[in-house]
């Protein structure tokens, strides 16, 4: 297996992964979102690009009797009208079980849909990263490419940082058989600088900082926690879904 990390969305313009499998890292917060969501008994989630279409297909879902939430997020902050916002702790079982979940947020849906072209498309982060390393390890694939989601084609830390843990727990998983890029080694040294102190370094960056400023420090110490959830969202090309109902094609 080799592995490649991609800094943030912006350099998805020069360096796609196409043929590969991706793990799209969106820590703050729609990948831990949506791994709670489906570990909570969402039966699938949709990524809209626009606030438009995101309202279309809800409707959609709704006028033909499917229980369906309309969630989502614009700098942090839950759209108006929406049923839910983008926290994780937001996504209880009583809230989601046996509903779609039409989502939409700042960065994570649109890095998503970026990815189209890829063999796979899984969503990676703390809270469910040692799932996600072992789905990855009992799969094999030949590449995959860890996309840092970043704010708005800028970088952001914390995804580079858990691109670093990911590939961390992959060497001692497969240690004879993962190969890296210049980035993955980066972003392997930025995490040991924290010596897995992952708590301190989400509230250390800069869009942690920004959600503590809106009143979410309580989702920073959730996205924090590792191991948290088994649940691993694949992408079908449609939904997001959990990556066993997906079998072992590739």
């Amino acid at each position: 297996m080799k592995l490649y990390t991609i800094p943030h969305r912006g350099q998805l313009l020069l360096q796609k992964p196409n043929l590969a499998w991706a793990v799209v890292i969106d820590v703050l917060r729609y990948s831990t979102t949506l791994a709670a969501g489906l570990a909570n008994g969402a039966l699938r989630a949709y990524p809209a690009r626009e606030e438009e279409e995101a309202r279309k297909y809800h409707a959609d879902l709704v006028s033909r009797c499917e229980p369906a939430l309309l969630c989502g997020e614009r700098e942090g902050l839950p759209l108006p009208g929406f049923d839910l916002g983008n926290s994780p702790l937001e996504f209880t079982r009583e809230r989601v079980a046996g509903k779609t979940l039409v989502t939409l947020t700042t960065n994570g849906t649109l890095t998503l849909r970026t990815c189209a072209g890829a063999v796979r498309i899984l969503l990676g982060s703390f809270v469910n990263a040692p799932a996600l390393v072992a789905y990855l390890a009992r799969h094999n694939p030949d590449s995959v490419y860890l996309v840092c989601s970043g704010k708005e084609n800028a970088f952001c830390i914390e995804d580079f940082a858990c691109a670093g843990y990911v590939a961390r727990l992959l060497f001692r998983a497969m240690p004879d058989n993962v190969l890296s890029d210049p980035h993955t080694i980066a972003a392997c040294r930025l995490m040991a600088d924290y010596h897995n102190n992952i708590e301190r370094l989400l509230f250390d960056s800069n869009h942690g900082k920004y959600l503590c400023s809106l009143g979410f420090s309580e989702d920073l110490k959730y996205c924090a926690r590792p191991g948290e959830i088994d649940a691993v969202p694949a992408y079908d090309g449609t939904y997001l879904v959990p990556a066993e109902a997906m079998g072992g094609e590739t």
